[in-house]
């Protein structure tokens, strides 16, 4: 199950999230939350998560759109009842950062002279990839998937490979694919594709339920926009059929959070300001405005319910996907909202999320 938004600085949205991931958890057997965020920054996160003081754990590893009350309100109670009841938190984004650490800590448990050897050589490819111009880093970033690759072939042979290896490494390959990709003149995998490979090998690996918090646009069951917006939630989709049960949540008007960083994942540096704005331009004819001419009380529809009355035809309208900046005219896109989600929850107002208050 996937439970999306249609910006990343709604109230509303993470509570509503929380109290349905809550309920999942409780009635229906779910055991794993994944995050729209660094797979490595959640796993640190998570490993810390009873040690050290919830702020630090956010300004730290997570991005700046989720330095939130109500994202904290989330972690404290996966902090004091969400682990005790097994629950895992887990990120399915790019990791860049943190990840190689988490690695070469893992095969440093192994008692095995040729892993040691590798290791050492993949961390020092690693050193040269941080030392290096951009220019230089894909043929470099293509260095360390290669070595990566050589580890996990050896772990395999070998009877040597964990569960958390197995994961860490899986992650790793994938941040760093692209590299390969270009220096062998092939065609790159978009974020997408490889958030929806992050979650299918949890899924096929732990073998629970998951639920996915990701923007609507990622969650999507249609590709909508130069075959990218929508990519992850397709892929799963055609994965997993009705298991996959995507659920996205809109609004008509109010405030929102955004900051002004258009590159977010260019660096480890998560102290960008959160900044609080109204929605401006909705257009009349959105989905929202219908919505709105519906009912002007929140409310929740499945999508199967209505394309009953509409056999064989596709209805489009502009629809918000706001990311985490400043609202434009832009963030307004056609689509047909029934083909994109299994359900749709629907705010007419919105308020916006409140920035993390300090120790």
């Amino acid at each position: 199950m996937s439970i999306g938004e249609d910006t990343h600085g709604t109230a509303e949205f993470y509570k509503f999230r929380a109290a349905l991931t809550k309920a999942l958890i409780n009635n229906k057997g779910f055991k794993t939350i994944i995050l729209e965020s660094p797979f490595d920054d959640i796993e640190v996160l998570s490993k810390n998560l009873k040690s050290t003081p919830m702020n630090e754990l956010i300004h730290s590893y997570l991005l700046s759109i989720y330095h939130t009350q109500e994202m904290k309100e989330f972690l404290d109670w996966l902090k004091f009842e969400g682990i005790a009841m097994g629950v895992k938190f887990k990120g399915c984004d790019d990791s860049y950062w943190l990840i190689h650490d988490l690695i070469g800590s893992e095969l440093a448990l192994q008692s095995d002279i040729e892993i040691a050897r590798r290791s050492k050589e993949y961390l020092s490819i690693v050193e040269k990839y941080y030392g290096e111009n951009d220019r230089n880093r894909f043929k470099i970033g293509s260095g360390v998937y290669q070595s990566l690759l050589s580890i996990d072939k050896y772990l395999y042979e070998n009877g040597l490979q964990t569960a958390i290896l197995n994961e860490l490494i899986h992650n790793a390959k994938n941040s760093f694919l692209n590299y390969w990709l270009i220096e062998n003149g092939k065609p790159i995998k978009s974020r997408d594709e490889i958030m929806a490979e992050r979650i299918t090998f949890l899924a096929e690996n732990n073998n629970e339920k998951i639920i996915v918090w990701a923007h609507n646009a990622h969650i999507s069951n249609d590709v909508i926009i130069d075959n990218e917006i929508g990519l992850m939630g397709n892929q799963l989709k055609e994965k997993f059929g009705k298991d996959y049960y995507s659920i996205g949540l809109c609004s008509l008007e109010g405030g929102y959070t955004y900051i002004e960083n258009n590159f977010i994942y260019d660096d480890h540096d998560y102290s960008d300001k959160l900044l609080k704005e109204v929605i401006t331009f909705q257009p009349d004819t959105s989905w929202e405005q219908v919505f709105n001419k519906i009912s002007a009380s929140p409310f929740f529809i499945e999508s199967f319910d209505i394309k009953k009355e509409l056999p064989g035809k596709e209805v489009f309208g502009k629809l918000k996907l706001l990311g985490y900046t400043k609202e434009t005219k832009n963030d307004y896109y056609d689509a047909s909202l029934l083909s994109m989600f299994d359900a749709v929850v629907f705010i007419p107002h919105t308020s916006a999320t409140t920035p993390l208050l300090e120790d």
